[in-house]
């Protein structure tokens, strides 16, 4: 199940970001980084308007996120200057950041474009 967070208009002229977090899964009653993006929807960090959803943790998930990225917006919202999605693993000790996609579907086995690299790195200034 899809949870929309409440959407802020905030003044124009400023950036904006997607945030994506997720909702709990497994055997986890919360999600950290839906939680997070909770939080900060609405918000304006360092002039960056950020618009949150939180998804579940599912193919149908993530092509939901996929496909408001590939539009470019939220319904009356411009579009984004940048997407952010943030994630749980269980494992993890402390802050991890990913900065390479792994071209691999977790659940079903083959690669989410079949025509892409294996790897793709951020295009972020990190």
């Amino acid at each position: 199940m899809l949870r929309w967070l409440k959407i802020c208009f905030l003044p124009l002229g400023e950036a904006a970001i997607l945030l994506t977090g997720y909702n709990p899964w497994g055997n986890f009653t919360q999600n950290p980084s839906g939680e997070v993006a909770q939080a900060l929807n609405g918000t304006i960090v360092e002039e960056l308007e950020v618009h949150s959803i939180r998804i579940d943790v599912s193919e149908e998930g993530v092509l939901y996120a996929e496909s408001l990225v590939k539009s470019g917006s939220l319904s009356s919202l411009p579009p984004w200057d940048a997407v952010v999605h943030l994630g749980f693993e269980d494992e993890a000790k402390g802050l991890k950041l990913e900065t390479m996609a792994f071209n691999m579907r977790a659940l079903k086995r083959g690669p989410v474009h079949p025509d892409g690299p294996h790897l793709l790195p951020t295009t972020g200034d990190l």
